[in-house]
């Protein structure tokens, strides 16, 4: 989108993030710890207050500790030790989950996507940035030596580089005119955050499996709060919230005696796989799911969104003019990454998205049982 004739001035920056999700900023708190001026928008009033994207991998644990981002998340969080899977009601297996942690690595956690943003927004201000709320962009211009991000109240912001952190629905990726192909996964998925008298272990994940259904129950921080998630019925696209609740807590009760209580937030997604035609566009560049979706089992789409950022903070850095203070938030390269591949156009969202073509490679990924190698016990055993 071209800028008007009649605009506020524009105000330099070295870089603008748009998005203030855990992508967006984990960009904004990398590029900070290197000394970089860092504008962050949000088209949102305020800060996010329910769950929405739950988990963060042993990955996305160690690129937080490096930024110095963690705050309280390691108490917060409960620790993934196990998925137990049921079959056809009867206890099939339990799975243990911790090869990082026997490999001296940090533990994945379950916590939702509010604890992780909130998190990061603590350690951007300590950096001295805050998220600039209520800026909504509606266009970008790209330069030779820069870009130009057009916001709706009228102003304008300059800066030598343009990342696009919003999301799968992207103003700066529909700005740019960059292809964002791919196809949505016929299955449907009801989300909800319940408090349940699920009397099961809090230290892993509850799995329930039958020919035509499943259902899964997340720990969350709280007593007796779950995220359950379960495939939504064919031929009910559009179920009310007390509808989603219904059917999920129904599903609870016939396959562990359970009883749903209260409700805190609802959902439904479907998955999509699609991944950009390009990451970058001059001077403009994209990241997380701006750049890619995917299926977000095992917190994927999260995981490979801080993963974005911390790639690209490196890169811009290196390619910056400012001063890299020593210290443990520098961005450095990873230790052990293979370097020369992360370098490649598009390096996380390809692998994410190729991985995310069944639900095989997405257990496979983050070291959880296939559920294609699971079946019920035959009549006959």
């Amino acid at each position: 989108m071209l800028a008007t004739n009649i605009r506020e001035a524009s105000v330099h920056t070295d870089v603008v993030v748009v998005g203030a999700g855990p992508t967006g900023l984990t960009l904004a708190c990398a590029l900070r710890s290197a000394g970089i001026a860092v504008r962050v928008l949000d088209k949102a009033p305020h800060a996010a207050v329910t769950s929405r994207a739950l988990g963060l991998q042993p990955r996305g644990v160690e690129v937080l500790d490096r930024l110095c981002a963690l705050g309280g998340i390691p108490d917060r969080g409960l620790p993934i030790r196990r998925v137990t899977v049921n079959v056809d009601g009867r206890a099939l297996a339990s799975f243990p989950v911790g090869l990082s942690t026997r490999l001296g690595g940090p533990r994945a956690l379950l916590i939702s996507q509010a604890d992780i943003e909130g998190a990061l927004r603590e350690r951007l201000t300590a950096l001295g940035t805050t998220v600039e709320w209520g800026r909504a962009v509606c266009g970008v211009t790209a330069s030779s030596n820069g870009a130009t991000v057009h916001l709706e109240d009228g102003s304008d912001v300059d800066a030598a580089w343009v990342v696009g952190a919003d999301g799968a629905h992207s103003v700066i990726r529909r700005c740019m005119a960059v292809g964002f192909p791919g196809v949505p996964i016929i299955e449907r998925f009801l989300l909800a955050d319940v408090h349940a008298d699920l009397d099961r272990p809090r230290d892993g994940v509850q799995t329930w499996m039958r020919a035509d259904t499943m259902l899964a129950a997340f720990p969350l921080p709280g007593e007796d709060l779950w995220r359950l998630m379960a495939l939504a019925p064919e031929g009910h696209e559009n179920q009310t919230q007390d509808e989603i609740v219904e059917t999920l807590a129904r599903h609870l009760a016939e396959e562990a005696g359970a009883t749903v209580r209260s409700t805190e937030w609802t959902s439904t997604f479907r998955i999509h796989r699609r991944l950009a035609d390009s990451y970058r566009t001059g001077r403009v560049l994209l990241a997380g799911d701006a750049a890619h979706i995917h299926s977000p089992f095992g917190g994927q789409g999260m995981n490979t969104g801080i993963g974005d950022a911390e790639n690209l903070a490196f890169k811009l850095a290196s390619s910056s003019r400012a001063a890299l203070p020593t210290g443990c938030s520098t961005p450095t390269p990873p230790s052990g990454d293979p370097w020369p591949r992360m370098c490649s156009p598009r390096p996380v969202g390809s692998r994410g998205s190729w991985w995310a073509k069944g639900a095989c490679r997405d257990c496979c990924a983050t070291g959880w049982p296939c559920p294609c190698s699971i079946v019920a016990p035959s009549s006959s055993s």
